[in-house]
C-alpha cells in the first residue's frame, strides 16, 4: 500500500511541475544567469558584500570558478558577476580555469580585509603567467566597468555560512613606499606625506562612535616584499609597526592597539618576478606588498 502510494505522489508532483511544450521544445528550462542584486540591506551582523566580476579581457573563453577561503562560490564567464554575504574579516580569494577533471586552486590568491556592512567590488583578472588576479576596485569604476553584467547562476554557491568572528569595523591601509625611505622604519624616518597619512587616519579613528570605543581593538600589521632574508623581513616589518602605533599615540590615539609584523608573509602580489623581468619593474610591482594594516575589530 505504501509503494502504490508513493508511486501515486511521484506522478503527481512530476505532472505539477511539466507545462505544456511543442515537439521542439526542451524538456527544461535553466535559468543561467539573473539580475544582480548589490545591497547591504539584508547582510546579517558583522557581515559585509563581496562581488566579483569578470570583463572580457581574458584571452579564454572558459569559465572561472572563485573560490573564497577555499570553498567554490560561482563561476565566471566573461563579462559576468557574482556576489555573497561573508563575515568581515580576513578573506582568501582564489580562482582557476573550470576544468572537470582537475581539481580547482584553492590556495593561491588574493587575501584582503573587508569591513562590516561595505560592498566589496572584486576584478577577476589573469596575469601573464596564468594566476588569477582579485583586484579590489572603487566603487564607482566597478559600477562602470560591470554594467548590465548578469549575476551568474547556473551553479550552486559552497561557501561555508559559519559564525562569524570579531567583525572588522574598517580597515586602512598604508603604503610603506609613503611612509617610509628605503628600509627605513624609525619615527624620524617618517616622511612627510606619510605623516600627514597617519594623522588623517589618527583623526578618523578619533570619530568612531563612543558606544563602540570600549569594545574596539585596533591592530597595526607590517608586511614587506621578499627581497632580503625572511628573518630580516620580518624584523623590518615588525619595525614599521611599532612606529605607526607609536606615531598614532603621538597624534592622539588613546584606544588600545598591538603590533604585529608578518614580514613577507601575506603578499598581495605573489608573481612579481615572473611577470616583470626587469629589477626596476620587479620592485615597482611588489610596492603593495610593501604596506602597513591598520585593522580596527569590533566585538564578538
Amino acid at each position: 500500500m505504501k509503494k502504490a502510494l508513493l508511486v501515486v505522489s511521484v506522478a503527481l508532483a512530476l505532472s505539477a511541475c511539466s507545462s505544456p511544450r511543442g515537439e521542439n521544445q526542451a524538456l527544461e528550462k535553466w535559468q543561467n544567469y539573473g539580475k544582480p542584486t548589490i545591497s547591504t540591506s539584508e547582510l546579517a551582523e558583522n557581515q559585509t558584500l563581496a562581488v566579483f566580476y569578470r570583463k572580457d579581457d581574458i584571452a579564454s573563453s572558459e569559465a572561472v570558478d572563485v573560490f573564497i577561503n577555499g570553498d567554490y562560490q560561482a563561476s565566471l564567464v566573461p563579462n559576468s558577476v557574482t556576489s555573497i554575504a561573508v563575515c568581515a574579516a580576513k578573506q582568501l580569494f582564489t580562482g582557476s580555469f573550470n576544468k572537470q577533471n582537475t581539481f580547482g586552486n584553492r590556495v593561491k590568491g588574493a587575501t584582503h580585509i573587508l569591513p562590516v556592512n561595505e560592498i566589496a567590488y572584486i576584478r577577476v583578472s589573469l596575469a601573464r603567467d596564468g594566476n588569477f588576479m582579485f583586484t579590489r576596485v572603487e566603487e564607482q569604476q566597478a559600477k562602470q566597468e560591470m554594467i548590465n553584467f548578469p549575476q551568474a547562476a547556473q551553479t550552486i554557491s559552497r561557501v561555508s555560512e559559519s559564525k562569524c568572528g570579531t567583525p572588522v569595523l574598517s580597515n586602512f591601509e598604508l603604503s610603506a613606499n609613503a611612509l617610509f625611505p628605503l628600509n627605513g622604519s624609525s619615527y624620524n624616518s617618517i616622511l612627510p606625506y606619510g605623516k600627514d597619512k597617519i594623522n588623517d587616519l589618527a583623526q578618523h579613528l578619533k570619530t568612531l562612535p563612543q558606544e563602540k570605543i570600549s569594545d574596539v581593538q585596533i591592530q597595526v600589521s607590517g608586511y614587506t616584499d621578499s627581497f632580503g632574508s625572511e628573518q630580516y623581513n620580518l624584523k623590518l616589518s615588525q619595525k614599521r609597526a611599532d612606529t605607526v602605533k607609536e606615531a598614532l599615540v603621538r597624534a592622539g590615539v588613546t584606544l588600545p592597539m598591538t603590533a604585529v609584523g608578518y614580514g613577507e608573509k601575506d603578499l598581495a602580489i605573489s608573481n612579481c618576478s615572473t611577470l616583470h623581468k626587469t629589477k626596476k619593474a620587479i620592485i615597482e610591482c611588489n610596492a603593495p606588498n610593501r604596506r602597513v594594516d591598520v585593522t580596527v575589530y569590533g566585538k564578538k
